[in-house]
């Protein structure tokens, strides 16, 4: 009998309380066009659904249909280098606001190791949220 009161009772306390316990919903993040300069690219923050700290963001690129191995997002202005294959991508986050999240106006570079990026590839940027591994934002061009 006490088992069984007592499961009922764990039963009850996490069915009301569970959802504090879950992993909180993940924002939508859209970018503005990919400006070419010097052979990289740049983009803004357009919107951002909610505003969370760059910690719980990481970045991944795909060269081609090469997939590169996802960072966590550095610091504001210092880069998170990716290996994709056998290339080397940066991608630097801007903080414009200041605040420590990703949000409007906030900008991205992603530029080759020391060098522009190489001609004649497609890439894919993912900006992914790090708690389920989901893509929140990406943007897309080619060189």
């Amino acid at each position: 009998m006490a088992v069984a009161l007592l499961g009922l009772v764990v039963f009850a306390v996490v069915s009301l309380f569970g959802n504090i316990l879950e992993t909180p919903p993940r924002p939508s993040v859209a970018f503005t066009n990919v400006q070419v300069a010097n052979g990289n690219v740049s983009f803004a923050v357009a919107t951002a659904s909610e505003r969370w700290s760059r910690s719980v963001y990481a970045v991944n690129v795909i060269v081609d249909s090469t997939v590169g191995t996802s960072r966590p997002l550095a610091a504001s202005g210092n880069a998170a280098a990716i290996v994709v294959g056998s290339m080397t991508v940066r991608v630097t986050w801007s903080d414009v606001g200041g605040d420590g999240t990703i949000s409007p106006g906030d900008g991205f570079a992603i530029a080759g190791n020391g060098v522009p990026l190489p001609a004649g590839h497609s890439f894919v940027f993912y900006l992914i949220w790090s708690a389920t591994g989901s893509i929140v934002g990406s943007e897309a061009w080619a060189t």
